[in-house]
């Protein structure tokens, strides 16, 4: 949930809102944190002729509203929103300094979803990607400024001495942070990175549906190098099986085959949790959301603004090996597929 000033015109407020899909949180001051009040979509009028009002004459007040201490638990939470009928709880200290928000949605969360990953606050954990070259460091370090669990450095073959620079030179920078690193195909490929000190390997090269590393390099592997690379490391190492994960079974014989756990891209996206701008087919008036590869025209297209100009031709000299794709727009994950219970099952 963002926050913004109480002087902030209700036009730019409803902007926000309608980019992140949230309620506001409202500052005395801009960045003060102490909480004025909160904006929701049911205080903004349906009609115009409000846009340059400020959001303080829409707003619930603090007065009016129900918060509470941090270190609130869940089930005292869940209790004061069912007895006060609201869906947030936003968590003040002394000094009305905002420290926290807990919202309907994440006490159903935790009720419903008991088997997510979460960090010691409740949270959902979350990983976060940077390449092997350039400001990665730097990238890494604002990303773990903004709470990121676990780092992966993510290229298309491992393998290598560009890998090893990468993981050498971060391990003497964040020497306790998680580092997932891949991607690998071979029991060597993952020895190689197990000898490193990764805390987990990704195994991988190809089978992804927004990848085509086969196609372009002739080098690549289907999901049997995950069996390749247990044999090599067995349970030293986890394992992320990444890649040609379309369907239910396709998790099952990952596992079997001695994966820990499995990436999902295309089987995730077009779901109501995915990311990415949505889209509507004229032709067929069917809602799609945009999916594509990392390594695709546009998404290098995107990353290349602000680069230096050798940058620049030496990127547009190599094929791309990835692809944008255009997936249906579908349920929740957890209502669309039978893989959860499956894998609570096996739990």
């Amino acid at each position: 949930m963002a926050a913004l000033p109480g002087g902030t015109r209700l036009r730019k407020a409803r902007d926000l809102m309608r980019r992140q899909g949230t309620s506001l949180l409202v500052e005395t001051e801009a960045g003060s944190g102490v909480l004025a009040g909160v904006l929701s979509a049911r205080d903004i009028p349906w009609f115009d002729g409000h846009d340059e009002r400020p959001v303080t004459e829409f707003m619930t007040p603090f007065d009016r509203l129900e918060t509470g201490r941090p270190g609130l638990t869940l089930e005292e939470a869940e209790q004061i929103l069912y007895r006060n009928r609201i869906e947030k709880l936003p968590l003040v200290d002394d000094q009305r300094r905002i420290r926290g928000l807990i919202t309907k949605q994440d006490v159903m969360l935790h009720r419903h979803r008991p088997h997510v990953s979460k960090d010691a606050k409740g949270r959902l954990l979350v990983g976060a990607a940077t390449g092997a070259t350039g400001d990665y460091l730097e990238r890494a370090a604002g990303l773990l400024e903004c709470g990121a669990d676990v780092m992966l450095i993510d290229v298309a073959h491992a393998h290598s001495l560009v890998m090893r620079r990468a993981v050498e030179a971060f391990r003497a920078r964040f020497a306790d942070v998680p580092l997932v690193c891949g991607n690998v195909g071979t029991g060597a490929g993952a020895r190689f990175l197990a000898d490193l000190g990764v805390s987990a390997v990704k195994v991988g090269i190809g089978p992804g549906r927004g990848c085509r590393t086969q196609l372009e390099t002739a080098a690549g592997v289907p999901q049997q190098a995950v069996r390749e690379c247990w044999l090599a490391l067995g349970d030293e190492v986890p394992i992320i099986a990444d890649g040609g994960v379309r369907h239910d079974k396709d998790i099952f014989l990952a596992i079997a085959c001695g994966a820990s756990t499995v990436m999902m891209g295309s089987a995730l996206s077009g779901t109501d949790e995915a990311p990415g701008r949505v889209i509507v087919d004229p032709s067929t008036g069917q809602k799609r959301n945009i999916y594509r590869g990392m390594t695709s025209s546009q998404a290098v297209l995107q990353m290349l603004y602000g680069a230096d100009e050798t940058d620049v031709d030496e990127v547009l000299e190599t094929p791309a090996e990835g692809r944008r794709c255009r997936c249906r727009t579908r349920a929740a994950w957890g209502t669309s597929s039978s893989a959860c219970a499956g894998i609570c099952a096996l739990r």
